[in-house]
């Protein structure tokens, strides 16, 4: 029977007290590793629920760096990004269509709430490129993935006016998903 595959999103927190669980704030399907400082950690040591919740069987001392890597069934996170747009859609009319708003304030509450939504992007490149331009959308920042791979901002992407440079060409072929969003 074919499953939908796995894709990976690391949760990273630096603790501010003493904790024995983290929520990483998304359902968990799979943890790909989870790394305490910078010491992956045995699976037998934590336990998970699909609620979000780590559990681990020791104290996290205040000041660490925790980082998971928290799996999501591919199929799970498109329904959900279609639910989140169907829900921003239902915002978004909802303001457009209120009586009682003025037409600027309407303007300014799309404005506000535009700015606080991540936007779903996908490219598949038909030939090895380092430049991606999504058109359509004002962005500043980017959780960007390689096929099911996370990129880290700064050390294999950057961006600069609405346009992604990755530091190393993504191949033909290979997805790049990237959720984005225009911060002000």
């Amino acid at each position: 029977m074919w499953s939908s595959p796995i894709r990976f999103f690391i949760y990273e927190e630096t603790v501010e007290s003493d904790v024995t669980y983290i929520n990483v704030g998304q359902d968990i399907d799979s943890i790909g590793a989870v790394f305490i400082g910078k010491v992956i950690q045995s699976t037998d040591s934590y336990s998970f629920g699909a609620t979000g919740v780590v559990t681990f069987d020791f104290t996290i001392p205040a000041g660490v760096k925790v980082q998971i890597w928290v799996g999501r069934y591919q199929d799970l996170i498109v329904q959900e990004l279609i639910e989140y747009k169907e829900l921003f859609e239902e915002y978004k009319t909802s303001i457009e269509t209120s009586e009682s708003n003025a037409a600027t304030s309407a303007t300014e509450a799309a404005t506000l709430l535009s700015n606080l939504t991540e936007t779903v992007w996908t490219e598949t490149p038909t030939e090895a490129t380092t430049e991606f331009t999504p058109t359509d959308i004002t962005f500043t920042t980017a959780k960007l993935f390689v096929g099911s791979l996370f990129q880290h901002e700064g050390e294999s992407y950057t961006i600069t006016d609405n346009t992604i440079t990755f530091t190393e060409a993504v191949p033909a072929g290979v997805k790049v998903y990237a959720y984005l969003r225009n911060e002000v």
